[in-house]
């Protein structure tokens, strides 16, 4: 048997030594800076061309993943929390116009992830004000009421677009949900909160929905309701029931929100286009 060979001994411990790197630790510190930049950069570019996207596009998933997550964490109020629940949902109502005036067909997943979406936003919402003790009630209802006139504006427009019909139900959840909490408060309000607070501040809103009905067209759809929300606000305050006058004369400011969340665009208002003559107002609004 031959012997093993003995392994030679390293006398010289310098080439066991980490060899020094090609870089000075002040390049790589200017190189892992410019790295930074460039991905924060990028990053920002990628977040404004998101903000663009519509449903089914390739950024939509950032868009409402990173971009509208980061922005929403910023909120640090129950009221900018709702107020930005709001917003969300103006976006949401924006799209799903854009996609029931688009002759293509949305698929069943691009439809899903919206009314994920505006369910997310519709508890926020909610949460937000249920939350919102710092806040005073007429605030609460005010910014609570816009937010759930908004998700009667998404599901209007879902029930009159037969391509919608799939997410009907899970959004008419969110805002019945909104619509429950905005009735418990006002009730609320309107039972332990000084009568006479209370009568001004349904008396104010009566006074905007007179303003407000004589943008809206006549025989339209959302004069309509708002005539039958006024007739019974009058007679809720006739039997000294507050609490449904209050709510009925939210209610019929609803109708005239929706319609301008729906129609406005139709009439040219926006974009600093003049206001349209009412009696041209599209009579399906």
């Amino acid at each position: 048997m031959e012997p093993v060979p003995t392994p030679e001994r390293i006398t010289d411990m310098s080439d066991l030594a980490p060899r020094p790197s090609r870089f000075s630790k002040k390049t790589v510190a200017r190189i892992a800076l410019i790295a930074g930049l460039l991905l924060a950069l990028l990053m920002s570019v990628v977040g404004y061309l998101s903000t663009r996207a519509m449903p089914g596009d390739a950024l939509y998933g950032f868009k409402t993943s990173i971009v509208e997550q980061v922005t929403n964490a910023t909120k640090l109020t129950p009221e900018a929390r709702a107020k930005e629940a709001t917003d969300l949902l103006t976006v949401r109502l924006r799209e799903l116009q854009a996609l029931a005036a688009d002759n293509a067909s949305s698929s069943p997943e691009t439809l899903a992830a919206l009314a994920d979406l505006t369910t997310r936003h519709a508890n926020q919402l909610t949460d937000a004000i249920a939350t919102a003790e710092s806040l005073d009630t007429e605030r609460r209802i005010t910014t609570l009421a816009e937010g759930s006139a908004t998700l009667r504006a998404i599901e209007v427009l879902i029930e009159d677009t037969p391509e919608f019909a799939s997410i009907r139900k899970q959004v008419s959840e969110g805002e019945g949900r909104a619509e429950d909490t905005l009735r418990g408060i006002v009730t609320a309000y309107a039972t332990t909160g000084d009568s006479n607070t209370v009568s001004i501040f349904i008396g104010n809103r009566i006074v905007g929905v007179g303003e407000g009905l004589e943008t809206v067209a006549a025989g339209s759809r959302a004069q309509q309701i708002a005539f039958r929300r006024v007739a019974e606000t009058n007679e809720a305050i006739a039997q000294g029931d507050l609490g449904n006058a209050l709510f009925f004369i939210i209610k019929a400011e609803e109708a005239m929100l929706v319609d301008r969340l729906l129609y406005d665009t139709e009439r040219g208002i926006g974009d600093n286009l003049p206001t349209a003559d009412p009696s041209q107002i599209p009579e399906g609004s």
